[in-house]
C-alpha cells in the first residue's frame, strides 16, 4: 500500500523528496547521493558532470535555507497530535501538508531540469530507458508475486514494517488488524505498476523531446512543468484515476486513524520520541535559533 502512513508523511516533511532515515546524515549527503543516482540513469559524461552537481547542490541549498524551519515546525504540531486520538479527516489533513511541501520541492527543481535535461545524448537516453525498465521489473517483482498469498503477506509485512517505524512493536490484534485492512484495501498494486510504467513511457517521449535540436528555447519550461504535473506531481489523467485515487485515499485515510487510535501509552510515546528525535535534525540541519518560550524562530 501507498500514502498512507503516518511515517509517510513524516518523511515527506523531513526531507521533501530524500529517504527518511539517519536524518542529519542523510540530508547532508543528499547532493552526493542524489547524483549518485542520476547518474546510474543518465550516466553523465565528464563536461556534464560540474553542471548537475552545481544544480544539485542549488537545490540543496535553496531547501535548507528555506524549508527546513518549516519542517521542523510541523512536526511539532505533529509530536502534540500523536498523543491524541486521531480522525480520518485530520489524516487526510496531513497528507494534504506533506503534499504541498513536496509539490514547492519539485517547482524550485523545474528550472534545473529545463537548463539540464536537454543537454542528454542519445546513448544516455538508451540507458535511461534501460535503468526505468530495470527499476519497474524490480518493483514488480516486491509487489506482484504470482502467488496471490504470497503478495498478500509481502504487503502485510511492508505495512507492519512502516508502522512500527513510528510506533514501535505491534502486538497480535494490531498486526490482524493491520492484515484485515491490507486485504481490503482497494488499492491495486498491478494498478500502481501500470501507472509507473505508463510514467517512464512519458518520460522517454519527454526527454526525447526536449533533446530535439529543432526544440524552441522557450517551449523548454512548457514540457518541463507538464511532464513534472503528470509523473512528479501524480496528477490523475482522467476522472477514473481520479476516482481511484480518491478512494484510496478516503480509505488509507481511515486505516491510518484507526490504527493510530489502536496504539497503545508506550507506543506514543515511541512515536512523539521518533517525531522528535527527526524535529531535533531538523532544527540541527536548519541551524535554527530559539525564542526564549522555546518556539522556532
Amino acid at each position: 500500500m501507498r500514502r498512507f502512513l503516518i511515517i509517510g508523511v513524516a518523511c515527506v516533511l523531513s526531507l521533501g523528496l530524500a529517504a527518511c532515515s539517519a536524518l542529519r546524515f542523510v540530508y547532508n549527503q543528499g547532493p552526493q547521493w542524489a547524483y549518485w543516482w542520476l547518474d546510474n540513469y543518465a550516466d553523465f559524461h565528464d563536461d556534464q558532470q560540474p553542471r548537475v552537481e552545481e544544480a544539485l547542490q542549488q537545490w540543496f541549498t535553496w531547501h535548507r535555507r528555506t524549508q527546513l524551519a518549516d519542517y521542523a515546525g510541523l512536526l511539532e504540531r505533529a509530536r502534540t497530535e500523536v498523543q491524541q486520538p486521531a480522525t480520518p479527516a485530520q489524516v487526510c489533513g496531513w497528507w494534504d501538508v506533506a503534499l504541498k511541501r513536496r509539490d514547492e520541492a519539485i517547482e524550485a527543481a523545474i528550472p534545473a531540469i529545463a537548463t539540464l535535461a536537454p543537454m542528454l545524448k542519445p546513448d544516455q537516453l538508451v540507458n535511461i530507458d534501460k535503468q526505468l525498465v530495470k527499476a519497474n521489473n524490480e518493483l514488480r517483482e516486491e509487489y506482484l508475486q504470482d502467488d496471490p498469498e504470497d503478495r498478500r503477506k509481502a504487503a502485510v509485512k511492508r505495512t507492519i514494517e512502516r508502522i512500527e517505524t513510528l510506533y514501535g512493536r505491534l502486538d497480535k490484534p494490531q498486526r490482524d488488524y493491520v492484515a484485515r485492512m491490507v486485504a481490503k484495501s482497494p488499492w491495486k498494486p498491478e494498478r500502481w505498476l501500470a501507472e509507473r510504467e505508463h510514467s517512464s513511457r512519458d518520460t522517454l517521449t519527454t526527454l526525447r523531446a526536449l533533446t530535439r535540436p529543432d526544440l524552441a528555447a522557450d517551449q523548454v519550461p512548457t514540457l518541463v512543468r507538464a511532464w513534472s504535473a503528470r509523473t512528479l506531481k501524480a496528477t490523475p489523467r482522467d476522472e477514473a484515476m481520479q476516482r481511484y485515487e480518491d478512494e484510496v485515499r478516503d480509505y488509507n485515510c481511515k486505516f491510518i486513524a484507526e490504527m493510530h487510535n489502536l496504539t497503545n501509552a508506550t507506543q506514543r510515546k515511541h512515536a512523539v520520541e521518533k517525531i522528535q528525535g527527526w524535529r531535533q535534525d531538523l532544527i540541527s540541519l536548519a541551524g535554527i535559533n530559539f525564542s526564549q518560550n522555546g518556539a522556532v524562530r
